[in-house]
């Protein structure tokens, strides 16, 4: 289960169903560590706070083009 997948059905059995956070978490195999914020997040930000936010440091010191050229040698 990717998770996106884990994510969206924890919520949705949390909040929607009215189940008990721990049981989700562990029913769908993911750890207190990572469920507790993912429902901070929705319930300050609602289904958007779900989404990934943009990743912040520095930017890669190789240009876009060999990056893409990475990234499709690695797809196969």
């Amino acid at each position: 289960m990717t998770i996106i997948k884990s994510l969206y059905l924890f919520v949705l059995n949390v909040v929607y169903y009215s189940k008990v956070a721990v049981q989700v978490f562990r029913e769908i195999h993911r750890s207190r560590s990572w469920a507790c914020p993912w429902l901070k997040r929705y319930d300050k930000q609602g289904i958007e706070g779900l989404n990934d936010k943009p990743k912040v440091g520095r930017r890669p010191e190789i240009s876009v083009e060999v990056e893409h050229r990475i990234k499709t040698n690695l797809r196969g």
